[in-house]
């Protein structure tokens, strides 16, 4: 039986920070909240218009099965690179690109092709499975998946340091504000809080938060500890400014994505195994002719 945690988060309210855990079968809760601003524009489908604007946490969206291989695949994506002694180590398996404290490379480029076919149709299946809680949740009848979706590992080392801003995820921060074209979010968390790493958990805010701010706990709004296979979607706008408190020990492991409500948006290729392997060749054949001493990218 699918155990599941709905939970739609007010911003507005009073100041409470919640610690969310799953344990057993729960009834849904439910809370409706205002957008900070209306998605508009010309090439927005307009069927993405009436939305609700909220965050939903659930568990048991998919299987073990489902959860297990797809660990499988990115295991196969980082386990080209070198170990590092710590931080964030980004796997985009759309696009091949890999990057960590030892640089960019592009999978694709590799002779021996990193991911299969079906790899390529289980990671579709995985992102069509959220466009579909996505479109639920929040009462859109159609979203447009848009790159980069990505997989980013966080190793805890309490000696490790950042070498570029790049490497401090920890930062509060609006998605819709980095990327003008989300309009919404994703995480799928495929390690456990407590079990496979400690500090890494997602602490949203009340409101607006400034880069380089520090968080007082009266900022704080939610805070969500992350659980193998738990889902947590919401609107990309002003109403979620959000962080990830720094990885203390372990790794930490989740899968982000986003969709667009403007088509023009959509990524080209679509995950599906045979046409998704051959977009990958032609990304390593191209990269290997405009670059072939050099890997580094």
């Amino acid at each position: 039986m699918i155990q599941s945690l709905l939970l739609f988060v007010l911003l507005a309210q009073a100041a409470i920070a919640y610690k969310v855990k799953v344990v057993g079968d729960i009834e849904p809760l439910v809370k409706n909240k205002t957008c900070s601003a209306d998605i508009i524009g010309d090439q927005i489908d307009a069927r993405c218009s009436n939305r609700l604007c909220a965050i939903q946490l659930t568990d048991g969206a998919f299987n073990d099965d489902d959860i297990a291989r797809l660990k499988m695949i990115i295991a196969k994506g980082m386990q080209t690179r070198k170990p590092i002694d710590g931080g964030p180590t980004i796997l985009d398996i759309n696009t091949g690109y890999i990057r960590d404290a030892n640089g960019l490379v592009n999978l694709f480029m590799d002779t021996n092709r990193v991911f299969t076919a079906e790899d390529f149709t289980h990671y579709g299946n995985i992102i069509r499975k959220l466009k579909n809680q996505v479109e639920n949740a929040f009462g859109v009848s159609s979203l447009y998946f848009t790159a980069p979706t990505f997989i980013t590992q966080l190793k805890g080392n309490s000696s490790w340091e950042p070498r570029e801003v790049h490497d401090e995820y920890w930062h509060p921060h609006c998605d819709q504000v980095n990327t003008p074209h989300y309009h919404y979010s994703g995480l799928l968390y495929l390690s456990t809080y407590n079990v496979d790493f400690t500090g890494g958990r997602l602490v949203v805010l009340k409101g607006k938060h400034q880069y380089g701010e520090s968080v007082k706990e009266s900022d704080i709004e939610l805070i969500v500890e992350p659980k193998e296979g738990r889902l947590a979607i919401f609107s990309s706008g002003e109403e979620h400014y959000h962080y990830v408190e720094k990885v203390l020990s372990g790794n930490r492991l989740v899968l982000s994505f986003w969709f667009t409500c403007n088509p023009s948006r959509e990524f080209e290729i679509f995950l599906d195994g045979s046409s998704h392997v051959t977009f990958s060749n032609r990304v390593r054949d191209k990269l290997t002719k405009t670059n072939p001493k050099n890997n580094e990218l």
